[in-house]
């Protein structure tokens, strides 16, 4: 019963940590205040996302809360190991030994019960208040941004600046346009031929086509209610200052002297319509328009095309052929090795007697180093994303290369890379124990995995970074450089990573001159980690060159 107890314990405090990430999650983070469109400003999370964006940034935010907890409850329990060496020889099993008093030892104690919630209120308060709350607001705006919170919104605006609204209504009543048109056609040419009127009769074109579906009858039949109902008073607030517009262009005639502050008026209005119709257009699952030939249509058909980025596709094409990849070269080092290394039997023969045997291993192998390039490219895609959207990621050549900011960059993707080894690994010996003896890793055996693998995990960091590095570089350059350049950063990169593979190897083997085989051996598992790596560097080049418009 104290196991289930303690158990209880564990789950209890991980349901108050989601609560508290539930009450958290829903705040905004004004790391990158929306000075050109302040609209937003006025909205919450919810109503800057889809449900489904929502929900998985929610998801998101509950599994680094729960990571943090488990990794913090780990951390208590593997402290208390290694200062009482003793302990470990005691436990039997993930829960502990009984003693023969009958109190149960370690985890399960009676005095730890209480350790969870301990674990789960020191988490919520640390990050609540005090000198830990900045962790808490970066790590809920890294949860927005992983799951395109408010990215996806200034897609669609991107999207809505590069419409071209005259060829899209060339015969459509445009009545701002043409009151500004008959106001000002008493001007000079010179004063009509000016960037500023320009723009300003552009910005017009935008809001008479815009706002029927933001501000007019137009947006019930088009968008849902519940999209309409999240921002009804911003609605109603643009609504007035379409209103106060038409107005001023009325006694535009009058006082000419005027323009220049009607300029900045139309286009916070421009703005402003654009942000309500791209958070309306993206929170409606469902869009139902009157006529396929209104202007609208043909907006909502070019916002509906299938965009597809292609550094996201080319990543997962490289990743799925390096999973693909790895088992097969993994596998076949294996059998080859046996084959050399123990002779007496044919090819043939081994293969039949060790091949299920190498495709286990191959496939183990295949999962550990997929689940290290998924980890690390996918910290560096965010790492410069967020970069790129706070402006602290200028352009540059391939003679002028960025390396201090790449190595600063380069940091959290290594580290990525060393969690995902020491996940892939203990992930590897935990189900191999289920499946052979039906029995799950005890903390001394993980003790001992940590103890014995600790110096490989902190070396993957290097694997980490060079990959973040490799990232980089092609995904900046591939539009400018041809594709034999592109493919050269991809060698140059695959030659730095795989020495460093060979030094991982060399400085963890143990086997000396005793191993007859140690070459080969050598040779088997530095090319098990490099080929992989040379299959991903070149097929991602590849297929970034290959989707280039």
């Amino acid at each position: 019963m104290s196991g289930i107890a303690y158990t209880v314990a564990v789950i209890l405090g991980g349901i108050t940590l989601i609560a508290e990430a539930y009450r958290q999650f829903e705040k905004p983070v004004v790391v990158h205040a929306h000075n050109r469109f302040p609209v937003l400003r006025k909205l919450d999370i919810s109503s800057l996302c889809s449900k489904s964006e929502y929900l998985r940034g929610f998801i998101i935010y509950v599994i680094i809360y729960l990571s943090a907890y488990a990794a913090f409850l780990t951390s208590l329990e593997l402290y208390e190991l290694l200062n009482t060496p003793e302990a470990g020889q005691k436990l039997a099993g993930a829960i502990g030994h009984v003693s023969p008093t009958g109190q149960e030892e370690g985890a399960g104690g009676v005095d730890d019960y209480g350790k969870p919630i301990f674990v789960s209120a020191s988490i919520i308060f640390s990050l609540s208040s005090g000198l830990f709350a900045p962790i808490e607001r970066y790590t809920r705006a890294f949860a927005h941004r992983l799951a395109g919170i408010p990215r996806g919104v200034y897609r669609i605006i991107g999207q809505l600046k590069r419409v071209d609204y005259e060829i899209l209504a060339p015969n459509l009543p445009l009545p701002l346009s043409t009151s500004y048109s008959d106001s000002i056609e008493e001007l000079s040419e010179d004063i009509l031929k000016s960037q500023m009127i320009e723009e300003t009769r552009n910005a017009l074109r935008v809001i008479d086509i815009l706002s029927p579906a933001v501000t007019g009858q137009l947006g019930d039949r088009i968008f849902t209610q519940d999209s309409l109902e999240s921002v009804n008073e911003l609605i109603d607030s643009e609504r007035d200052s379409v209103k106060a517009l038409s107005d001023r262009l009325s006694s535009l005639r009058e006082n000419h002297g005027a323009l220049e502050e009607l300029h900045r008026q139309v286009l916070d209005t421009r703005d402003n319509l654009q942000a309500l119709f791209a958070v309306l257009f993206i929170q409606s699952r469902s869009i139902a328009l009157v006529s396929d030939a209104t202007p609208t249509a043909r907006i909502m058909d070019k916002l509906l095309e299938r965009h597809t980025d292609p550094d996201s596709q080319s990543l997962a094409g490289a990743l799925a052929t390096t999973f693909v990849a790895t088992i097969v070269i993994v596998t076949l080092a294996d059998l080859l090795f046996v084959y050399g290394a123990y002779g007496g039997r044919t090819l043939a023969e081994v293969i039949a007697a060790e091949i299920n045997v190498s495709i286990r291993f191959g496939l183990w192998a295949a999962v550990r180093i997929t689940l290290m390039f998924l980890a690390s490219a996918a910290l560096a895609v965010i790492v410069r994303e967020t970069r790129i959207d706070s402006g602290q990621w200028p352009a540059y050549t391939v003679n002028r290369l960025p390396f201090l900011r790449f190595s600063i960059a380069a940091i959290i993707p290594g580290i990525a890379a060393i969690i995902a080894c020491f996940i892939g690994d203990i992930g590897e010996k935990s189900i191999g124990l289920l499946i052979s003896s039906g029995t799950v890793m005890t903390k001394s055996q993980l003790e001992d995995s940590v103890q014995s693998g600790g110096g490989f995990y902190l070396m993957c960091f290097g694997w980490g970074f060079l990959i973040s590095i490799f990232y980089f570089l092609v995904t900046d350059l591939h539009d400018e450089l041809p594709a034999r350049k592109t493919v050269s950063i991809a060698l140059g990169v695959f030659a730095l990573f795989a020495v460093w593979a060979l030094v991982i190897v060399v400085s963890g083997y143990s086997g000396g001159g005793e191993d007859e085989f140690w070459l080969a051996r050598i040779i088997k598992e530095t090319s098990g980690f490099a080929l992989p790596a040379l299959i991903f560097f070149v097929t991602f080049a590849l297929l970034l060159e290959w989707t280039e418009e």
